[in-house]
């Protein structure tokens, strides 16, 4: 389907060490949600403050708080269940593998937005 006008969904990429700024399409009644996919070796704690915006007061960072989902990548393992040494990466865009500590995502913005929703156990949802 296509975004509406009301919308925007906007790509961004994580690579040594920069980190992202909170998006500014959010508004103060509704902040941007963020899809986020990183490889083990990303600095997810400082990639998520990045997001989260850190600069308003505590009282109005837990009001306008984004909604951060996503997952951690797995690298390529031996046998011996160690990280094999042609593991540079396990994140790619656009067909190009990014280096060790990347991470990418999706900055949801307007009328869109994220719910999440976590299954206890280890059965699917669904028919």
């Amino acid at each position: 389907g296509a975004i509406p006008s009301t919308a925007a969904a906007t790509g961004f990429c994580v690579t040594n060490g920069g980190l992202p700024s909170s998006s500014s399409g959010g508004s103060m009644t509704k902040p941007p949600s963020y899809l986020l996919f990183a490889d083990p070796w990303a600095p997810l704690e400082k990639i998520i403050e990045s997001l989260e915006g850190k600069k308003q007061g505590e009282e109005e960072a837990k009001k306008f708080s984004p909604v951060i989902a996503g997952g951690i990548s797995s690298p390529l393992l031996t046998p011996a269940g160690i990280v094999a040494d042609n593991c540079d990466s396990t994140v790619a865009l656009d067909g190009a593998a990014l280096p060790r500590g990347s991470a990418v995502g999706i900055s949801l913005t307007g009328s869109l937005g994220l719910q999440t929703i976590v299954a206890q156990g280890c059965r699917g949802v669904g028919p």
